[in-house]
């Protein structure tokens, strides 16, 4: 006779802002993914090259070498390996950023992006205020319903921190 097996729990729904947490930096674009990783971290989701981070390349006997510097991350500089051109030199200098174990372990525990938190506090919002003004005044300045998503959204991702 075979004894039936433990019944098991209901699996925990996992919902649409805790399957986008955490981010994958094996992207085919190492600069685009230096840039996205750095919005991600930072409080506002708005980062500037040259201001946030910047890169500085150097030419040698063997070629070009470009130096990665992220004062919004960890204020360290990342050095790539010598490339003939400027653009191979940098994207050598953001792999190596994103090579940084300092670096894959905080990609692992980033916030969802800021447009899928803002989407879902709208979502949620919205619900529950029913016939409030969804768009700008006159004045152009936003709406009650606006500064509530926006704090909502902003409360969403200090939770994530």
């Amino acid at each position: 006779m075979e004894q039936a097996s433990p019944r098991k729990g209901k699996k925990r729904r996992v919902s649409a802002l805790e399957m986008t947490a955490g981010m994958s930096l094996d992207a085919s674009k190492p600069k685009q993914t230096v840039h996205t990783f750095l919005c991600r971290r930072s409080d506002s989701g708005h980062i500037k090259k040259g201001v946030d981070y910047s890169y500085a390349s150097q030419e040698n006997d063997k070629g070009i070498v470009s130096m990665l510097t992220v004062p919004l991350f960890n204020d360290r500089s990342y050095t790539g390996d010598s490339f003939p051109t400027q653009q191979q030199a940098e994207r050598s200098a953001a792999e190596s950023f994103l090579a940084d174990l300092d670096v894959v372990a905080a990609a692992k525990t980033l916030p969802p992006p800021r447009w899928l938190l803002q989407r879902h506090a709208r979502e949620t919002t919205s619900q529950l205020a029913k016939g409030v003004k969804h768009h700008r005044r006159e004045g152009g300045e936003p709406t009650r319903f606006k500064v509530i998503c926006d704090q909502k959204a902003s409360a969403l991702y200090r939770q994530y921190r």
